[in-house]
């Protein structure tokens, strides 16, 4: 494997970072960061989404002595961890003979295969999930099984220190693509990563630019989107030209394009940034509806900004209280449901 591009890389950390829970038969949390990935497991399997939790990892690779630069709780820690929180012993199994990432791959997709599990709930932590993504994928490929890795990160800012660790986790993830090259025979390539995600989030960013100006104002003065705005009324090119020029100008703005896979434009997704908090909107074009995409564009979207985007500490939506299939979209996309009034319904993430 040659050094991947950088762009191609962030692309696809994104995406892992990204994705949407769905039901599935099992979450593996991967021994690492102390219990800063607990939460996560926790949470997905208070959710009913998968009936078991995998530890796997090792009892010997402890203390900062034995992996310089991490100081890992054993998996018995892991186990007693889970069981205080409510978890029954009988849910949660433990594989302690993984020395390695490649070893975790190999021992719990070697479960998947003899319980007949289709898709797994990946548990890594923000800076380490690419590898082990792309490390599942190649044994996957290797023993033929076709099911489905799902990511579910522990999220937290890139400047934070994770359990256990002596850097920030941006520091990490640097360190985690070089070994994509010192590792190259234990996972699949950049490329393959993507293809593999990208058929179930066949979408991306890019800032817009005034050659939008015509798409953006198409789908602004669309009825069918129109009718979810608080000012519904439609605007004239002249006015949209005008807002497209400042909103590119403006710092506290960040305004993207929705692309599909073909670089064919499916939307707008918008931040406002006063102080710490952002809003988000979001509009989707015609043919992009209907399609399941919302949840995770509206995910990809506030995880992008949230963590290359150091003002901001939080984000906030504020949907009309009759369009409950938007307020069901941010629910899916990890938004919380906090203040309502007769009008409005305030989502924050």
């Amino acid at each position: 494997m040659t050094m991947p591009d950088k762009g191609t890389v962030e692309r696809l950390q994104q995406l892992v970072s990204s994705e949407i829970a769905e039901q599935s038969d099992a979450i593996v949390w991967l021994q690492g960061d102390q219990f800063d990935r607990g939460e996560k497991a926790l949470s997905l399997w208070q959710s009913g989404l998968a009936p078991v939790i995998v530890l796997t990892g090792n009892n010997e690779l402890l203390g900062s002595q034995k992996r310089p630069g991490e100081d890992n709780v054993s998996l018995a820690q892991m186990l007693d961890w889970l069981i205080d929180r409510g978890v029954p012993r009988a849910s949660i199994i433990i594989g302690d003979r993984s020395m390695n990432t490649r070893d975790q791959a190999v021992h719990v997709l070697a479960l998947a295969q003899r319980n007949g599990w289709k898709k797994i709930l990946l548990v890594g932590s923000i800076h380490h999930q690419l590898r082990p993504y792309l490390t599942f994928l190649k044994r996957a490929q290797e023993i033929g099984w076709e099911g489905r890795v799902i990511n579910q990160p522990a999220m937290f800012g890139w400047q934070v220190i994770p359990g256990g660790r002596t850097v920030t986790a941006r520091e990490i993830f640097a360190h985690e693509v070089a070994k994509l090259h010192e590792y190259r025979d234990h996972v699949v390539s950049i490329d393959d990563g993507m293809a593999a995600i990208t058929r179930y989030y066949p979408f991306y960013f890019r800032p817009a630019t005034m050659d939008d100006v015509h798409f953006l104002l198409d789908l602004r003065n669309d009825p069918a989107v129109r009718k979810h705005f608080f000012q519904d009324n439609a605007v004239g090119e002249v006015e949209h030209v005008a807002w497209l020029e400042q909103s590119l100008k403006n710092p506290d703005r960040l305004l993207y394009v929705i692309c599909d896979q073909t670089n064919n434009r499916i939307g707008q997704m918008r931040f406002d940034i006063r102080e710490n908090i952002a809003e988000v909107s979001i509009f989707l074009a015609a043919g992009a509806r209907g399609r399941g995409l919302a949840a995770g564009i509206i995910k990809q979207g506030s995880v992008h900004v949230l963590h290359e985007n150091s003002r901001v500490q939080k984000l906030i939506a504020r949907i009309k209280s009759g369009n409950v299939g938007s307020i069901h979209v941010f629910q899916k996309a990890g938004y919380g449901i906090g203040n309502e009034s007769a009008a409005i319904v305030t989502a924050e993430f």
